[in-house]
């Protein structure tokens, strides 16, 4: 599955709209169960696996990075070490 901005966004404001939270910053660091991610998964028609995946793997990392994360300049971080 490619993922768009648009289907980031819908998994965002599903996630909202299931947990009841009014700001994205109250979902930081919170573990969501499965039943969760299910309900996501009827309000936007994307599987709840690929949905907690895209959350658990891209789009939490990005929101919440406090600085910017460019593939290159982690690379090289990794390689001065």
């Amino acid at each position: 599955m490619s993922w768009t901005l648009q289907k980031a966004e819908l998994v965002i404001k599903s996630l909202l709209k299931v947990t009841g939270s009014s700001n994205v910053e109250i979902l930081r660091n919170k573990h969501l169960p499965l039943s969760v991610w299910r309900e996501v998964e009827k309000h936007c028609g994307i599987r709840a696996g690929s949905a907690r995946d895209i959350w658990r793997f891209k789009l939490s990392t990005q929101l919440f990075c406090p600085e910017p994360l460019y593939l290159n300049e982690f690379r090289i971080k990794l390689i001065k070490r």
